[in-house]
């Protein structure tokens, strides 16, 4: 993910090699820049001036989308996969780190590759992936955030490691305020650590905390009275520096947020998250302006369930209910996609289909639940409702609601106001108790359907059919 907070354009990718863009305020004006059937794009950067985007993928190819013309242009391969990008103040140098550690500056006019170090010599195995990189303005340093959480200033014209800030602890983003005295990183912890340069580097960085999981986007104000820090736990959230006071909280994305940019008069905070969703913010006080998913490039609605043919199932209905892009589960898409993972499940005939098709560790991960998880528990109870379901599905459905039932909040889940969500999951399913006893009283049922009948009449406090 990549915004413009100049032009207000985002730019995202898929899995499968494919990268857009679009206007971030409509979800229109989508422009694709990259078919789909390539290398998985890992990395993503606009120029300073918004005319030229920037592409690495894992293979390892970096390709410059230049505004207006056709195809891009690829620069030499790097030697790993790319994850980072960042781009010097006057456009003319990028940088790319990739999973082996290698950090390597290109000349984006003429496609030279200009140098490259080794950002890690002394770490092994996946710690050496250089994770995030941010270019100095200036163009004096180039930070570097490793996967074992170091915090590194190079010196791009001569490959030499200029200071260390952190050894180690966690890695996500980094970003250098305007005119470069100010270095932010946010880490894993969900912790951003602003470092004032100007005082050497301070062995002792400023603290801002508040994100519930991993901070992985950071977007300093044009004027640097601000910063925008986004993440994991699908909050913007923007502090004053250098003091480091929480101004404003925007949250309204479903998925994880991974870019975030300020508009050019700062009066805007835009952000988009992994489900191609983007929105725009008052960044004084985080009153939402604006929400929208990026249009089909064919012009087509997005698909947010797979309805039956004919009058809808019990479980449609239910859906129906929910503004899914808006409901968070612990996937980084959010939960547009439940329904139609649900239909899937409904849909499968065998024990390996029913599992690979399931919703555990999306609407809960290790059990910890996520805003999903009470819907998908109404839908269950829906779903087990009807007749002829195969044994596959049936077990499926019971394993899924007992784990709804029995398990807790996510604690990012707790930091936006839903603490309770388990005692809402068992309210929900109380109208299942009726379906459950007869579960139980199956001829012929299945001792794992029976047993798990159980463990959710258990839970919920109702034994007497044990």
């Amino acid at each position: 993910m990549a915004c413009d907070g100049r032009r207000g354009v985002v730019a995202g990718a898929d899995a499968s090699g494919g990268c857009w863009t679009w206007d971030a305020a409509t979800g229109g004006a989508v422009r694709i820049v990259r078919e789909s059937g390539g290398a998985a794009v890992e990395a993503l950067a606009f120029a300073p001036d918004g005319s030229v985007l920037a592409a690495g993928d894992r293979s390892g190819v970096v390709t410059l989308y230049r505004e207006g013309g056709l195809g891009g242009t690829s620069l030499s391969e790097s030697a790993g996969a790319l994850l980072s990008l960042a781009w010097s103040d006057k456009g003319t140098r990028l940088a790319s780190g990739s999973d082996d550690g290698e950090l390597a500056v290109w000349d984006t006019h003429t496609g030279a590759r200009l140098g490259s170090v080794d950002t890690a010599a002394r770490s092994t195995g996946f710690g050496r992936a250089v994770r995030a990189i941010a270019w100095q303005p200036g163009e004096e340093c180039i930070a570097v955030c490793t996967q074992a959480g170091a915090v590194q200033l190079w010196d791009p014209d001569t490959s030499t490691l200029l200071r260390t800030l952190r050894e180690s602890g966690s890695w996500g983003a980094v970003a250098f305020s305007p005119r470069g005295e100010l270095l932010a990183a946010g880490g894993l912890d969900g912790v951003v650590r602003l470092y004032d340069l100007g005082l050497g580097g301070r062995p002792t960085p400023q603290e801002l905390r508040g994100h519930g999981d991993a901070v992985q986007a950071l977007a300093f104000s044009a004027d640097g009275t601000r910063l925008a820090t986004a993440g994991r736990d699908r909050s913007i959230r923007i502090w004053s520096t250098p003091v480091g006071t929480l101004r404003a909280t925007c949250t309204g994305l479903g998925g994880w947020i991974g870019a975030v940019a300020f508009s050019l008069d700062g009066s805007r905070v835009l952000g988009a998250d992994a489900d191609a969703v983007a929105g725009v913010w008052e960044a004084d006080s985080g009153r939402s302006i604006s929400r929208v998913r990026r249009a089909d490039p064919e012009g087509a609605a997005p698909v947010v369930s797979c309805p039956s043919a004919g009058s809808p199932r019990a479980w449609e209905r239910e859906a129906a209910r929910h503004d899914w892009p808006t409901i968070r589960c612990g996937c980084p898409r959010g939960a547009r996609h439940v329904p139609g993972s649900f239909a899937t499940l409904l849909a499968a005939r065998t024990e390996s289909e029913a599992k690979g098709t399931g919703l555990l560790n999306d609407v809960e991960v290790q059990s910890m639940l996520f805003e999903a998880a009470v819907p998908v528990t109404s839908m269950t109870i829906a779903a087990l409702g009807e007749e002829g379901l195969p044994l596959p599905v049936r077990r499926r459905l019971l394993y899924l609601l007992l784990i709804l039932v029995s398990g807790e909040s996510h604690h990012t889940e707790a930091d936006l106001g839903r603490p309770d969500l388990d005692v809402e999951c068992q309210e929900a399913a109380r109208a299942a108790i009726p379906l459950l006893h007869a579960e139980l009283a199956r001829e012929g049922t299945s001792g794992t359907t029976s047993d798990l009948a159980s463990e959710i009449l258990e839970v919920l406090g109702d034994d007497s059919g044990t």
